[in-house]
């Protein structure tokens, strides 16, 4: 994910020197001057580095204030940006409405190829073959679409390598959440280059282990342990919940 946050971020910091140049439309006034780097720990454990581009007369990206102020504004610009089928209006529609400015749909266009590559690409690189569990979740998000508003699924998978690291294998978004939904999924992984999963830890979705058992036959599954604790919950009477805690708390 680390790898979308910050392609994201700089592009978007790109589009708003470009629109700043625009409207001074004078390179005798004031024009790009490369950029410098910038450590961020909002998003991860680990340090992002940022690329800031910076003009010859002083340029300060409003980005850099959105992230102080609201990282979710920021996932959620990744996500739209990754959902396929959005149109630049719809893009347009998203910035404006984060940066209560106006950016021209040919900023948007471009900004919308440039990561639609960086998304292909990452989808048709390799994987390591063997992943010693793999994690897997759906996230309901709304997104707009126009003049209207949706819940849709944000499909998440990372696995555990060998050497004990994460890495992100799945981001996907879909109105669905149904087993073969999953089951595309890690076809496409298998075509990326695993081979093998030794444990699959997701929640109880009908179907989904059997499509894990055909795509990758000697894989465990393992219902996670906190969907299964909330779908106790949610079938439990608020009079019995502490007791029914204090049962899970000696079983997990």
């Amino acid at each position: 994910m680390d790898k979308f946050i910050t392609a994201t971020i700089d592009s978007v910091m790109n589009i708003e020197r470009d629109e700043h140049s625009k409207k001074i439309n004078n390179p005798e006034i004031d024009k790009g001057n490369g950029y410098y780097e910038r450590f961020l720990k909002l998003f991860s454990k680990n340090s992002l580095i940022v690329n800031i581009p910076r003009t010859r007369i002083g340029f300060s990206p409003n980005t850099l204030e959105l992230l102080r102020i609201n990282k979710e504004q920021m996932n959620q610009i990744v996500l739209s940006l990754y959902k396929k089928g959005m149109t630049g209006n719809d893009i347009k529609s998203f910035f404006n409405e984060v940066f209560d400015d106006n950016v021209s749909l040919a900023r948007i266009s471009d900004l919308s190829k440039t990561f639609n590559q960086f998304r292909k690409a990452w989808q048709k690189s390799k994987s390591e073959s063997h992943y010693k569990v793999v994690f897997a979740d759906v996230v309901s998000i709304t997104v707009k679409r126009g003049n209207e508003y949706a819940k849709e699924g944000v499909f998440v998978a990372y696995g555990v390598r060998e050497d004990n690291r994460r890495e992100l294998l799945v981001l996907s978004i879909n109105p669905t959440e149904l087993a073969q939904d999953w089951g595309c999924l890690l076809r496409g992984l298998k075509q990326r280059g695993i081979q093998k999963i030794n444990l699959f830890v997701a929640d109880g979705l009908q179907g989904l282990e059997d499509e894990i058992m055909r795509i990758f036959p000697e894989t465990y599954f393992q219902n996670c342990v906190i969907h299964r604790i909330r779908n106790i919950f949610n079938k439990t009477s608020p009079k019995d919940k502490k007791e029914v805690t204090d049962d899970l708390i000696k079983s997990f």
